[in-house]
């Protein structure tokens, strides 16, 4: 059998491949990332294999390929020996194994009882200090070079039939691998809050408290956990023990390892509510065992187990205040202005540096921070790095000057103001500011024009004035740069420079040959490249609406249909209402069904005569981002068509996103029910102008629409 034949075969077993470069590992195609989601067609396969090319084959792993992964053997498979001998007998002979071009070894399974996780190192060794991994996992975004690519071998089974093992024997395969590691695993992602450590105080966090000293052990066996192994200093003095999930029995393998007592690395995909392949800190693994995560809450609550030296979370303010020590001397208004400023300052600054405290607001952890100076500012901002959860209440400098000197007068306070920086509403190093800074800057990238301040305040949230003076910095910022136009009070433009030099020569003027219901081709033209948003009410047929686009075009063109709702079972009997359409339920096969909800640019289908659908963009907030996704969706089509139905607001003419998602799209529909508007018609098939134009329908058994009357201009209803 030839490459294409091969190929095909692996394909019609339920296996997704992709073309590798000739003496590479990279692939022989621009985009495969689309192929982590769905299979590719038998016209893809013949060209890439077709016409004398000489490329390599690799089958991709995960959900796509019937939940497969492969465990990888590296440095001529040495430790396939010792792996083999704690695995028993009657599995291995069911695995396939192929050998690599470098003499390693692939062990090939499919899992359907657990969610395959990313790629994994299980075994490595320090080597000239470097670290080598002698087993990993290739699975859910991966892919491997395989069989009949130059240099492989199959020497057990074949890839037309992979076993299915259950989750037991994956754990023991996983687990058998993981005991042979000389050294610590891959800890790429501690899940926990930022690293605060010890402060310039000598303070320090209960979270980061409890990761020095807390008992991770005891903790994960009080929760039926057991230990079942242990291994001594390896290389790199690293202490294992080895943990089994519960409720699983110990010959079946282990879950998890803790290395060095702190640190948890899970390997099982049963171990919940911990993740394959991610590392935990005894603070991550006390707040998501006793506090669902909440990271918030588990501090307090160690705070008040003793963990922990700095302030309280839940001392307040005034108390601190009240009971603050030496009071600040009263201002002497006789005294000479120098003097007066000079001992307003120093008493200021002493009271401010004795007062520093951490607020609870509303059970939101919000720190307050006040500072007499830029040092004082940096050296809070160590001492109270600012909390995951805002919002912040602001205590300004002049609350606390009448508080603590009652006699001062408005011109003693400009003074002192005047000298004092007060870090107000959170320090600049906050994530809440960065937060800010990022969404502001996105918001004009995506703005699709010209865009208010008042609406990014709106979307935000953005009601406090520092929060607002943080974003009028940022907009005179990027004035400054050239980067946006001051157009008029409160509205700016994007200056936008990027230009595409037009082939007008060589363009092509034929329409893309593209079916749209309720009459839409009458008026307007569909081009390749075009994005056709619909933007309905919830239930007033969005769904039907497409689904009947890839029913009447899935005869002419390459359908790519993305659910973000529907399963299986509830895609089946919507397309059983088809019947009167005389669809059969099989010929819907023609559509490839992708079970996608967010990142859709990632999986459209390049190229002309090809519609990618996607039901819906699920944005429930931050609705400027719709222009964000749809620019996304747009610079990936190269010749493609995209319809896309976003939710819109009952009675409103535009959907989420407003007018930010009227950029990209040639057509644009607004959906209600019983009735659709033409909002934005780019290409017209004819002289007259059909923006604002209805149309009135009605929708049978979910599936067929019916039009009651032509399209007309709303006067005219």
């Amino acid at each position: 059998m030839d490459m294409i034949q091969i190929a095909k075969a692996y394909l019609s077993v339920g296996l997704s491949v992709i073309p590798i470069k000739k003496n590479s590992k990279r692939p022989d195609i621009p985009r495969w990332k689309p192929y982590q989601t769905m299979r590719a067609q038998d016209k893809e396969i013949n060209e890439w294999f077709g016409n004398g090319k000489d490329s390599s084959l690799a089958i991709i792993t995960g959900q796509v390929s019937g939940d497969l992964e492969l465990l990888d053997f590296d440095n001529k498979a040495e430790l396939a020996k010792a792996w083999g001998k704690n695995i028993p007998i009657e599995l291995k002979k069911r695995l396939v194994a192929e050998r690599s071009q470098s003499g390693g070894l692939h062990i090939v399974y499919r899992c359907n009882d657990c969610k395959i996780p990313g790629n994994m190192k299980l075994a490595q060794r320090k080597i000239d200090d470097k670290i080598q991994a002698l087993i990993e996992t290739r699975g859910t975004g991966g892919y491997f070079l395989s069989y009949p690519s130059p240099g492989y071998e199959l020497i057990q089974g074949t890839f037309t039939n992979i076993p299915v093992i259950t989750g037991e024997e994956r754990d023991i395969l996983i687990s058998a691998a993981a005991e042979l590691n000389e050294c610590a695993p891959d800890i790429r992602e501690i899940v926990d809050i930022p690293v605060r450590s010890v402060s310039t105080n000598g303070e320090l966090s209960p979270g980061d408290d409890f990761s020095n000293r807390g008992e991770v052990a005891a903790l994960l066996q009080e929760r039926g956990w057991t230990i079942t192994g242990r291994k001594g200093q390896t290389q790199d003095g690293t202490e294992t023990i080895y943990l089994t999930r519960p409720g699983k029995s110990i010959s079946k393998g282990h879950s998890a390892s803790l290395i060095n007592g702190r640190v948890l690395y899970v390997w099982s995909s049963n171990a919940h509510p911990f993740e394959p392949g991610k590392a935990y800190s005894p603070f991550a693994v006390y707040t998501i065992l006793n506090h669902g995560g909440d990271f918030s809450a588990a501090a307090k609550q160690l705070a008040a187990f003793g963990y922990g030296t700095m302030l309280d979370n839940a001392g307040q303010w005034d108390d601190l205040l009240d009971n603050a020590g030496q009071q600040p001397k009263m201002l002497d208004s006789a005294g000479q202005p120098g003097q007066m400023l000079d001992s307003a300052r120093t008493d200021a600054g002493q009271m401010l540096d004795e007062k520093e405290v951490v607020m609870d607001v509303k059970g939101k952890n919000a720190i307050k921070t006040t500072t007499s100076s830029e040092q004082l500012k940096e050296n809070l901002a160590h001492r109270f790095p600012p909390p995951p959860h805002p919002p912040y209440k602001v205590y300004n400098i002049r609350e606390i000057l009448t508080k603590n000197i009652p006699n001062i007068t408005d011109t003693q306070m400009k003074a002192i103001t005047e000298e004092i920086d007060i870090a107000a509403a959170a320090p600049p190093e906050s994530g809440q500011t960065a937060s800010i800074q990022n969404e502001y800057r996105d918001w004009v990238q995506f703005s699709g024009g010209e865009f208010r301040l008042a609406d990014f305040f709106s979307y935000c949230g953005i009601k406090t004035r520092q929060l607002k003076r943080l974003v009028y910095n940022i907009n005179e910022r990027l004035i400054s740069q050239g980067k946006i136009i001051h157009v008029s009070r409160g509205v700016y433009r994007i200056v936008d420079e990027d230009c595409d030099q037009i082939d007008f020569l060589n363009a092509v003027t034929d329409e893309a040959n593209v079916y749209l219901p309720l009459g839409v081709n009458k008026f307007a033209a569909v081009m390749p490249g075009n994005i056709i948003v619909v933007a309905g009410e919830a239930n007033a047929g969005k769904t039907s609406y497409l689904l009947n686009i890839a029913g009447m075009n899935m005869n002419k063109a390459r359908v790519v249909y993305c659910s973000s709702e529907m399963g299986g079972g509830e895609l089946k009997r919507r397309l059983q209402g088809f019947s009167s359409h005389e669809f059969h339920l099989e010929d819907w096969a023609k559509v490839t069904w992708l079970d996608r909800s967010s990142n859709f640019a990632d999986v459209i289908v390049p190229g002309e005569g090809v519609i990618n659908i996607i039901d819906f963009l699920e944005i429930h907030d931050d609705f400027w981002r719709i222009g964000k996704e749809l620019k996304a969706i747009h610079d990936n089509l190269k010749g493609a068509i995209a319809v896309i139905a976003i939710q819109k607001n009952k009675g409103a003419e535009m959907g989420r996103g407003g007018s930010m998602g009227l950029e990209k799209p040639r057509i644009y529909l607004s959906m209600g029910s019983g009735w659709m508007k033409a909002v934005k018609i780019k290409n017209w098939k004819g002289t007259e102008n059909p923006n604002g134009k209805i149309v009135r329908f009605k929708l049978r058994n979910g599936a067929i629409f019916s039009t009651r009357g032509g399209w007309i201009h709303e006067d005219e209803s």
